[in-house]
């Protein structure tokens, strides 16, 4: 069976669709759609989802729905996270969306996506191990601390690349004391978690900033999950790669890292400020970058709820 699973973010929309084989419980993934629409965009200031954004969206779903279709998915999962959560007329997007599309779009709470994203990057490979995940989106971070399958602590807080980018924007211009607010401002952020980083614990970074940061620092220019998954950042390479990015025009970044930066450019400068001071203030000096998450979470989620897949944890 085939099974769609979308991932309705705040700058990113990503399409997974899996083949399982209940037989041998296997799940291959054959195909993966990465957009960048932007629906965040202006949304901390206006309370809503432009009309820009939703003619954006209902494109891309509209190139969506005709995949799945072709793929012959059996079940559509939709999960939309913080815009949708946030702005005021997300009831009436996702009711559009849903009639359009014939589509069950769930509007989850950051918790429930810190778990799904957790789950979907524990599964298979890091699931016996002490893991803290750190998913960082447009408009909200997740944390998630558990110990194989188990989540012992999950907190989501309004810190993403883009509301970050609109409030510090991050350029060729940008002054030194801007990046020290900014800093300021995602430290003043971070203190809202009351958890502590125990020893011996694997620390994982999902998304768009951790994947594309990973991408630039092994000179794959050309993004490919198989390339950029299970890859290690270090902290100094980070810092390293955000200096770099703040000496760069936008067309410039394009041209000396390649189309891993599409559609990136104005927040990557800013979303590695983002992991650079989480991991400082957490003193990491060393994460793996996973690109499954939320997307594989939900496909899980769903087989196991319906008794299709087993896990021994």
């Amino acid at each position: 069976m085939n099974v769609a699973s979308i991932d309705l973010g705040s700058n990113s929309v990503i399409l997974l669709i899996v083949k399982y084989d209940k037989d041998i419980q296997s799940i291959i993934s054959f195909r993966d759609y990465y957009t960048t629409p932007r629906i965040s965009e202006n949304v901390s200031q206006t309370g809503i989802i432009s009309s820009e954004a939703i003619f954006r969206l209902t494109k891309v779903l509209s190139d969506f729905y005709k995949i799945i279709n072709e793929n012959e998915c059996e079940s559509v999962l939709v999960n939309a996270t913080n815009t949708f959560r946030i702005a005021e007329n997300s009831s009436a997007v996702k009711k559009n969306l849903e009639d359009k599309f014939n589509w069950n779009i769930s509007i989850i709470t950051g918790e429930e996506e810190a778990r799904l994203s957790y789950l979907g990057t524990v599964i298979p490979l890091y699931k016996n191990c002490t893991s803290l995940l750190i998913d960082i989106g447009g408009g909200s971070t997740e944390f998630i601390v558990g110990a194989g399958l188990k989540i012992h602590f999950s907190k989501s807080i309004q810190l993403g690349v883009v509301t970050l980018h609109e409030q510090f924007p991050m350029s060729l211009t940008s002054e030194e004391s801007s990046i020290q607010k900014a800093e300021k401002f995602i430290i003043s952020k971070l203190h809202e978690l009351d958890f502590k980083i125990g020893n011996n614990l694997t620390a994982l970074a999902v998304a768009g900033t951790p994947t594309t940061l990973s991408a630039i620092a092994h000179n794959v220019k050309s993004y490919s999950n198989e390339l950029v998954d299970n890859t290690i950042l270090e902290l100094e390479k980070i810092t390293a790669i955000r200096d770099r990015l703040l000496q760069l025009s936008y067309a410039e970044m394009r041209n000396e890292f390649g189309d891993v930066v599409a559609g990136r450019e104005e927040l990557i400068a800013g979303g590695s400020l983002i992991l650079e001071t989480i991991m400082k203030y957490f003193q990491i000096k060393k994460i793996i970058v996973s690109t499954k998450g939320l997307r594989y979470g939900a496909v899980y989620d769903y087989l196991i709820k319906h008794n299709l897949y087993e896990i021994n944890s």
